[in-house]
């Protein structure tokens, strides 16, 4: 079985997608709603997976869904209040 690369539009089209997610995960921390449970949010950035989802695939939106992960773990890493890496100093 042959493997099928991904175009460049694809590539493009997944990084600008990424790129909205996390605007609007930035814009729902802007929002201030409580739903009484620490932690829960709107879930914004979920909508970039949906329309990917709907528009390209389910192969695309789980690339989307990894690439979004994975940006947003490394900005929660870097970011100076985590304490994980920083722990013995």
């Amino acid at each position: 079985m042959k493997k099928k690369k991904l175009s460049t539009k694809t590539i493009a089209m997944l990084a600008m997608m990424i790129a909205i997610a996390l605007v609007f995960s930035y814009v729902e921390t802007l929002i201030p709603i409580n739903f009484g449970i620490p932690g829960v949010k709107l879930g914004l950035a979920n909508l970039a997976i949906v329309a990917v989802l709907y528009i390209m695939g389910g192969k695309q939106a789980l690339y989307l869904l990894f690439g979004l992960s994975s940006v947003d773990f490394c900005s929660q890493i870097l970011h100076p209040s985590c304490t994980v890496w920083r722990e013995g100093y």
